[in-house]
């Protein structure tokens, strides 16, 4: 039997410029119930949202975007365009509080069309590599009430959440 393959389209401007695109692929396998179960969580989630965009703001001079990092958003927001197509209902944008992330945003925001967008201050984590389980379920809440009415929600953060939410939502 063949397995599943399930994307999630997850961008990040890594330290080096490159567009990471996150490719999980959860195989069933009828003898690992964590698979299983991982598997199952995944298909619901992707039930009521068709996009999951996690994006880590683009290049910073101090606080601010940088000219390049301002070109990497924008190069990433017309890959989100290209990847949802013109036929969607809705797009949540949220946003850490950091001007560096924020910023990114509004360049998305305006990629799309929109003309706000909310921010949350939880998603400024201070750094590391990995979030707490706390953090985690935190991000699930802000974005758990656009689930049904939105086809795309975008989280615009920081390194660390972009490395540690895929995992999450797939365990």
């Amino acid at each position: 039997r063949k397995s599943e393959h399930v994307w999630i389209s997850i961008f990040s401007v890594s330290y080096h410029n490159i567009l990471v695109y996150l490719f999980i692929k959860l195989l069933k396998n009828k003898g690992n119930n964590n698979t299983i179960k991982s598997f199952n969580k995944l298909i619901l989630i992707l039930e009521k949202m068709k996009q999951l965009f996690v994006i880590r703001h683009g290049d910073y001079d101090w606080k601010d975007l940088s000219n390049s990092g301002e070109k990497q958003i924008e190069r990433i927001a017309e890959d989100m365009k290209a990847i949802v197509g013109e036929m969607y209902d809705g797009h949540y944008l949220l946003s850490s509080t950091a001007p560096r992330a924020e910023q990114s945003t509004e360049i998305i925001a305006k990629a799309f069309g929109l003309e706000s967008f909310d921010k949350n201050r939880r998603l400024w984590t201070g750094g590391g590599d990995n979030l707490y389980q706390e953090e985690l379920e935190a991000i699930d809440a802000m974005i758990t009430p656009y689930e049904d009415t939105h086809d795309i929600v975008t989280i615009t953060t920081h390194y660390e959440v972009v490395g540690s939410y895929p995992r999450h939502i797939v365990r």
